[in-house]
């Protein structure tokens, strides 16, 4: 499977050179107002943005950057979206539904056909500026990186008892990039997080997994310790989000008249360990 997944990946990159995504041009130009946004913030004019966002993503455990994406990109993006949940699921890796919700999970992403029935997806995702991000991120791992290796795209309806509710660090340490399709409130499933617990729970994950190997999602990746007042990471349609799963985080519930609508991109290291 990882040997198709690479073949597949060398493929798209030769055909990307051959035959214009008409929607890349755009999408990458709109991706990097992270930097603008980023200086702008830290009061200065900063050259090293993309080293700045990882150390504090990799501290605070996220990034949320608002309002990056025009009201344009996000009606093509939206529209793929819509095509993605009305396609048929065999075309897909994995469709899980759940009270009402689907995820369509893509993997591997990196295929031709998704590049030309989704070329916003696609440009959006393939971003350079991501792939640099992901590049620092990762620069100490023995082995290298993977980079959006899978991508996932939720509806989720009014629901009271989310699937990742629980405060949680991922078994797998993932950086992830997701996009906001439409206003996402606390009332709308914003994702909650426990700021600078990155340290704390990447030790945790890092000894249980030398003392077991294998750990058993939702029991003992949970987040045991008091937490007071996580953060919401509510945001307006067309914001941006960069997190590492070692941050505890977990789903509000989507309350009613509102739906949760995101699509996010999946990297990780090539090792189990990051050594950074």
């Amino acid at each position: 499977m990882a040997l198709k997944s690479l073949l597949q990946e060398i493929q798209l990159k030769i055909y990307r050179c051959l035959v214009k995504n008409p929607w890349e041009a755009r999408v990458e130009s709109e991706v990097n107002k992270i930097h603008e946004v980023f200086q702008r913030e830290a009061g200065s004019d900063n050259s090293e943005v993309i080293k700045n966002v990882v150390d504090t993503v990799s501290t605070k455990g996220y990034m949320l950057f608002s309002e990056i994406i025009s009201d344009e990109t996000l009606d093509k993006l939206r529209s793929e979206y819509h095509s993605i949940l009305t396609s048929d699921v065999n075309t897909f890796r994995d469709v899980d539904r759940h009270d009402g919700a689907v995820c369509v999970r893509m993997q591997p992403f990196f295929k031709i056909s998704n590049f030309t029935r989704y070329p916003a997806t696609s440009a959006f995702f393939n971003a350079n500026l991501f792939y640099e991000i992901t590049e620092e991120f990762y620069a100490g791992s023995k082995g290298g990186f993977g980079y959006m290796t899978e991508i996932f795209v939720h509806d989720t309806p009014e629901t009271n008892t989310p699937l990742s509710e629980k405060l949680h660090w991922d078994r797998a340490q993932t950086l992830k990039f997701w996009i906001y399709l439409d206003d996402v409130p606390a009332e709308a499933g914003a994702m909650r997080i426990e700021p600078d617990s990155v340290e704390r729970n990447k030790k945790i994950r890092i000894d249980e997994h030398d003392k077991k190997g294998v750990l058993i999602g939702g029991v003992e990746n949970i987040v045991e310790l008091p937490v007071i007042d996580p953060i919401a990471l509510a945001a307006p349609a067309g914001s941006i989000l960069i997190h590492d799963t070692d941050a505890s985080h977990g789903s509000h519930p989507v309350m009613q008249g509102y739906t949760r609508k995101i699509m996010r991109g999946h990297c990780r290291a090539k090792s189990f360990y990051r050594d950074r």
